[in-house]
């Protein structure tokens, strides 16, 4: 493959735009605006007008939409094309594996029909592991959210950076539209914090264009190792065949060792990602732990018929062992000469005595017929009363006698 804008722009979407291949995503959109301004039917009424509005229609809608845009960009790196011969080893010394630099025409022995390498977008340095990675942003308006794509070919300190900063507008700005607003936030910072989106089959692609490359310059076992990278991804059958057959080209040898630098965990921007998730859930963590603190647990919601609005909570007689509330002390007599408290007894029978006004209540005792007793309170046809031995219970009132009984004779 040689470097020349038909590689690079096969339809020349990027051309009729005015805009390089490694445009952002705004810039698109406003070359788009300006072009329009120009070709629309409505404001150029010349002879091909509208022609020229539904290329350049065309070209912008490919090139919109992060996934369109990606296959578009996969275009330039899957043309056919032979592999020039290698040079010769004098041709070019061999560098350490990692960041490289085109090497000239000249360097590579050919004047005219040299590889062409994958570059990164963001700095222009040439590595043997780069990657297209789509990261996304968030901007919210109250009753509105743009999504913005974030997308190119990085290496991975670049694609740190911009994930970095579309995540970081994302949290800033994101939240606050209506209806889509969190929504759309959460998935693109669950995105961005996974390193974006990668497509396998276009990355392999680029990974194949870099070994082509590689071989081309007299680096044929950081070209291996990058065909390996490109295998592990590759998942169209045609794909994997074009590898096979270059592998069958560079032939077998020994392979430069590539640690994998596009592990999630392999980078500190994984954990700048992960960061602000944690702030935020130890946050309401705390706050929560304040809240039940300072409110205290929630009332417990009642069952049965005190559940009623207004209802009163039935009172439950206490159990047989419980003790029976002390005897408190009889009136005593005034100085002044007050009444004595009252004296009744048992008209007839055998008189039950309980620990509660109310025939429900648990019996206590018995009082007999001309036992005396004295009434210490009245409820609702119940009397409080204390027998002569002391003890203090509830009877029916119906069943006493005023005046004391035989037993105090």
């Amino acid at each position: 493959m040689v470097d020349s804008p038909e590689r690079r722009d096969p339809m020349g979407y990027y051309a009729r735009l005015g805009v390089p291949p490694t445009a952002t995503a705004e810039r698109i959109k406003l070359a788009f605006r300006q072009q329009a301004k120009h070709v629309h039917p409505d404001r150029n009424v010349g002879a091909g007008a509208k022609d020229a509005f539904q290329r350049l229609n065309e070209a912008y809608q490919v090139l919109s939409d992060p996934a369109a845009r990606a296959q578009y960009d996969a275009r330039a790196l899957e043309r056919p094309a032979s592999p020039p011969p290698p040079p010769s080893p004098s041709a070019s010394a061999r560098p350490a594996a990692g960041r490289f630099r085109p090497v000239p025409a000249s360097a590579a022995g050919a004047a005219e029909g040299v590889v062409v390498p994958v570059a990164c977008s963001g700095c222009g340095a040439i590595t043997a592991q780069p990657r297209y990675t789509i990261y996304w942003r968030v901007v919210s308006f109250v009753v509105g959210t743009l999504r913005q794509p974030v997308q190119g070919v990085f290496c991975r300190r670049c694609a740190d950076r911009r994930g970095l900063a579309a995540s970081a507008t994302t949290w800033a700005l994101g939240w606050w539209g209506v209806p889509w607003g969190p929504f759309w936030t959460v998935k693109a910072l669950w995105c961005n914090l996974r390193g974006g989106e990668r497509p396998a089959d276009l990355n392999a692609s680029l990974l194949r264009q870099q070994a082509l490359y590689f071989w081309a310059t007299g680096k044929p076992a950081l070209a291996r190792a990058a065909l390996d990278q490109a295998t592990r991804l590759v998942e169209r059958p045609e794909l994997r065949q074009k590898l096979e057959k270059m592998r069958l080209l560079i032939g077998e040898g020994g392979r430069e060792h590539l640690v994998d630098r596009w592990r999630p965990a392999a980078s500190w921007a994984f954990y700048l990602h992960l960061l602000p998730v944690v702030v935020v859930t130890a946050g309401m963590l705390a706050l929560a732990g304040h809240l039940v603190l300072t409110v205290g647990p929630p009332p417990t919601l009642a069952t049965g018929p005190a559940a009623t609005v207004g209802a009163t909570p039935p009172v439950h007689p206490p159990s047989a062992t419980t003790a029976a509330p002390p005897p408190s002390s009889p009136p005593s007599r005034s100085a002044d000469g007050a009444s004595p408290p009252e004296r009744w007894h048992v008209k007839a029978g055998t008189l039950t005595l309980r620990d509660g006004p109310g025939a429900g209540h648990l019996a206590i005792g018995r009082l007999h017929q001309s036992d005396s007793v004295e009434i210490i309170a009245r409820i609702d046809g119940w009397v409080r009363v204390r027998t002569a031995l002391g003890q203090v219970g509830f009877v029916a009132q119906d069943f006493l006698a005023a005046g004391a009984g035989d037993d105090e004779e």
